[in-house]
């Protein structure tokens, strides 16, 4: 069991490595839509437990030292990891007005991970990334926030703006 943990914790921190790369080379589009690609050789893995890719990002975060200490590069290889494994994920970035401060983190079959649910509430989220196994929201016709779930300024498909 804990040799499984060590390799998603290898894992994690090569994510990090690779994550903090592109976004600082190729910008934080570009950056999207690697994290929702799937490889060729696509298994899924996941048993219904998020615990153990979060954990993995846990223990790669304390191992992984960054200038500084921000919440994107950790959602987004919580995100990778999970969508590699075939759950359910969505990432998901907000803001808060005052006093004004933007956040990322990732939910897996509807459970915040690394978060407190009571803190993202106050954030209004801007943009969901969703792996292929997330359901997508049930929208009715005409409701506010109903446009198409493609993000117009970087063209990412599964990636929905709030209004």
């Amino acid at each position: 069991m804990r040799i499984r943990h060590w390799a998603r914790t290898l894992k994690a921190l090569l994510l990090f490595l690779r994550i903090d790369w592109l976004l600082a080379r190729r910008g934080f589009a570009a950056t999207c839509r690697w994290v929702q690609e799937r490889p060729t050789n696509y298994r899924p893995t996941f048993d219904g437990d998020p615990l153990p890719a979060f954990e993995a990002v846990q223990s790669a975060t304390r191992l992984y030292v960054r200038w500084r200490r921000d919440c994107l590069p950790k959602a987004l290889t919580t995100f990778k990891l999970l969508q590699q494994a075939g759950a359910p994920a969505v990432m998901c970035m907000g803001v808060r007005h005052f006093p004004f401060e933007a956040h990322a983190w990732v939910e897996c079959s509807g459970v915040v991970l690394d978060d407190r649910p009571s803190r993202i509430q106050s954030y209004k989220i801007l943009r969901r990334l969703r792996s292929p196994e997330a359901q997508e929201p049930q929208r009715s016709q005409g409701a506010p926030g109903s446009h198409g779930l493609t993000d117009p300024d970087t063209g990412l498909a599964g990636v929905e703006g709030a209004a």
